[in-house]
């Protein structure tokens, strides 16, 4: 009998023992503690804790702030009720003069303009009739914008948001308008903002110029012309620079891909995806002179204010992040971690009809396969260790 008791405490012991270590296994901690972890974590995986990673970064890029939030942005769209008067208007009034550098935008300059008349089954390319039976005209709108003497060209489309400019340098050398004219230049290197040395320099059309200042320069020139961004602490960031070759010439572009950032944490930098409701900040921007973008492709994000949806309280410990990636790329290969750090994963939402983005903050990790070069991108949940990966 007694023999069955100190069976019965010791199975209780091994019960009590197990169920400590699932709950440090779900250990959780606020982000404050996190950070202050977090280095420690690393430098321990960088001696060789994990067979199967070669760490060849220096550190976690991590924000300045102390706490991480949800944020969620409605998406500025026309609405039903918009008249197509206010439509245009909005381009008029708000999204060319931004983009041109300029105080008022003249009528005379804007061309190309269409509108289905569902009535008459009819397109309207005339601006002055438009305007003055915008009442009257339902639906969509496409509106242009061109000075030839000047090479400033500006093509829009509906739902509130502007695509593709071309203006300055590069369309006089060419001859050409096209916001897509840079895309079949000489391309000569390509550089991860995240990843690489930016102090190469380039000859453009007026001096050289470093990639870490053109970087710099491209921001600065979005955040000052993009309407609505840089409210709420959203800012443009560069994540790619591709240098180019113009043709015929001894000059160079810099062709950067662009994202947004908040409180320092860059949204998603690759567009591919197999998640469902998810999405990347697409655009390029085009530098050939200084403290000016020459071309622009993409989005200009028109979001009203946004909100936080949500602040985290605990994580996941970092120990543990490290552990499942170590899991998760175990394949009998030694993979390089060339980077680590935050990224918000951005997902789209429909309430009501109002179109939202949710940006939710993940541990994002460039990893690379030594048999083939390729970069993996893994993403792990904050709150619930799941992962996801992507082959860039």
């Amino acid at each position: 009998m007694k023999k069955m008791k100190y069976i019965f405490i010791t199975i209780m012991l091994l019960l009590l023992l197990v169920g400590c270590s699932r709950e440090d296994e779900n250990e959780t901690h606020s982000f404050q503690k996190m950070k202050e972890e977090v280095n420690e974590v690393f430098q321990l995986a960088k001696d060789g804790k994990y067979e199967n990673l070669n760490i060849l970064c220096n550190e976690v890029i991590l924000p300045e702030t102390d706490e991480l939030k949800v944020m969620r942005f409605p998406v500025y769209t026309f609405t039903k009720e918009m008249t197509l008067k206010e439509k245009l208007g909005f381009y008029k009034n708000v999204v060319f003069p931004k983009l041109l550098d300029v105080d008022t935008v003249e009528e005379k300059h804007i061309v190309d303009t269409t509108s289905y008349d569902f009535d008459t089954k009819t397109f309207s390319r005339d601006y002055a009739y438009m305007m003055e039976h915008g009442d009257e005209l339902e639906d969509s709108v496409h509106i242009g914008y061109d000075v030839k003497e000047e090479y400033k060209s500006v093509e829009t489309i509906p739902e509130g948001v502007c695509f593709n400019i071309a203006l300055g340098k590069i369309g006089g050398i060419v001859q050409k308008k096209s916001a897509f004219v840079a895309s079949n230049f000489e391309e000569i290197k390509t550089y991860n903002c995240y990843l690489d040395d930016l102090s190469d320099s380039y000859l453009l059309m007026d001096g050289e110029k470093t990639v870490a200042e053109a970087k710099m320069e491209i921001e600065k020139y979005l955040n000052e012309h993009y309407p609505l961004i840089g409210e709420n602490g959203i800012q443009n960031e560069v994540c790619e620079i591709t240098v180019r070759k113009i043709p015929n010439t001894e000059f160079h572009i810099f062709d950067a891909r662009r994202t947004l950032s908040y409180e320092g944490i860059p949204v998603k930098t690759q567009g591919n995806t197999e998640i469902s409701n998810e999405v990347a900040v697409l655009g390029q921007a085009y530098l050939c002179e200084s403290n000016k973008v020459d071309i622009l492709l993409g989005f200009v994000n028109c979001f009203d204010s946004g909100s936080v949806d949500e602040v985290y309280e605990e994580f996941i410990s970092f120990e543990e992040i490290m552990e499942r990636l170590s899991y998760y790329m175990t394949d009998g290969t030694i993979f390089n971690l060339k980077y680590a750090g935050l990224e918000y994963r951005m997902f789209t939402e429909v309430v009501e009809e109002v179109g939202y983005y949710i940006w939710t903050p993940y541990w994002s990790f460039l990893v690379e396969n030594p048999n083939d070069n390729s970069i993996i991108r893994v993403y792990i949940n904050m709150k619930t260790g799941e992962i996801d990966s992507y082959q860039s």
